[in-house]
């Protein structure tokens, strides 16, 4: 088994473990295992520019991977909550939109995409995620603020 192999970009020679591994199938059908051309570094400073010059992508792809949403249906979610928090009246846009999910569904990090729940400014998301998303606690937390507002 080969132990090293030479960056198509860089040309340096170096340990298979900086190259990312690869399940391609072959032209016969069956699965193998190959490595990337380029090595971990040369790879991940491609992608940097790319996306330096492409933020929008970035994000986009992000949302798709991690959230299961497409970029028309983010901005259908924008429209019909008017560009605003569905918790609070705070505006938000394309880049500081949060995307709720209910972590119960789906407890890792990326989502099924049926549990999301909708937009949120950074703030209500926090709240909601320090909350550990329960209601019982947002609500304590209300009836705390209301109570010592009284006195």
């Amino acid at each position: 088994m080969k132990t090293e192999k030479q960056c198509t970009l860089c040309k340096e020679t170096k340990d298979i473990n900086n190259f990312t591994k690869l399940k391609v199938k072959g032209r016969n059908g069956k699965e193998y295992t190959t490595y990337r051309g380029r090595c971990n570094s040369c790879q991940a400073e491609k992608n940097r520019g790319y996306y330096n010059k492409n933020p929008d992508k970035r994000k986009e792809m992000h949302r798709k991977a991690r959230y299961s949403i497409a970029s028309n249906q983010f901005i259908e979610m924008l429209i019909e909550q008017n560009y605003s928090c569905a918790i609070c009246p705070r505006p938000i846009e394309n880049d500081t939109a949060m995307i709720d999910h209910d972590h119960s569904c789906c407890p890792g990090r990326e989502t099924c995409g049926d549990c999301v729940r909708g937009l949120l400014c950074r703030n209500c998301n926090t709240m909601i995620g320090l909350a550990g998303d329960s209601p019982e606690i947002l609500r304590l937390a209300a009836d705390w603020l209301e109570s010592i507002s009284k006195e």
